[in-house]
């Protein structure tokens, strides 16, 4: 199975400039909201669609996409670089360097024969802490945090950390019509990772990692150092 690699830069030309406000909103929320509507209407191609492909906001306006199928920008919003293979084939041993947002959270036990419920795995650890105190203890506990998840996370898909660098955590809050804002915590990591078994890795490089993956959460991007 391989899938495609496709990079979209919001186009700058007077028509869409216009519509900046709506297309590229301020706040990572209201953003993210408007680039999972943009995403989907480039892959949306009749009323049962269901989502194949993974995406990430590489800087305002800017995307990557990884899917089955090459994106139609039937409304011309986008420059689109041309679409290329994408099949990764890591081997056991190899060092790689990786770049993730990604929703990470954890189930939370409610009581015998219940469902557990998913919480933010930050927010969890830091569950109890005075709402005045809340600031500094994501700061402080982010980076240990995120470690305990991404090991625990690789070992069940075939890698172990070498290294990793939090790069931020945001709480994003995304309006939705008629019912409460949808709100979760993104993790923004980098690091080095050891491939341990290659093909545990590849699913997950080619399916996403965690959660919000609608919501541009999700795609590992990997390079070999």
């Amino acid at each position: 199975m391989s899938r495609l690699l496709t990079k979209l830069v919001l186009r700058a030309d007077p028509p869409v400039a216009a519509l900046r406000a709506l297309l590229r909103p301020e706040g990572n929320g209201p953003r993210t909201a408007a680039g999972h509507h943009l995403i989907w209407s480039l892959f949306a191609d009749g009323p049962d669609r269901k989502r194949d492909f993974l995406w990430r906001e590489h800087r305002p306006g800017e995307y990557y996409v990884v899917a089955d199928r090459a994106p139609e920008d039937k409304l011309g919003l986008f420059e689109v670089w041309p679409a290329r293979r994408y099949d990764p084939l890591p081997e056991a041993g190899d060092s790689l360097e990786f770049e993730l947002r990604v929703n990470a959270t954890i189930s939370r036990p409610v009581g015998p024969h219940q469902r557990g419920v998913r919480s933010d795995v930050l927010m969890h650890a830091i569950y109890g802490a005075a709402k005045s105190e809340r600031a500094i203890a994501r700061r402080e506990r982010v980076q240990e945090v995120a470690r305990s998840w991404m090991d625990a996370h690789g070992e069940r898909n075939g890698y172990a950390l070498e290294s990793l660098d939090v790069q931020g955590y945001n709480v994003w809050q995304m309006p939705r019509r008629g019912a409460k804002d949808a709100t979760f915590g993104v993790l923004d990591v980098r690091g080095v990772l050891r491939v341990s078994e290659p093909e545990r890795l590849r699913a997950i490089l080619l399916n996403g990692v965690g959660r919000a993956k609608a919501f541009g959460c999700g795609l590992m991007l990997v390079r070999r150092g």
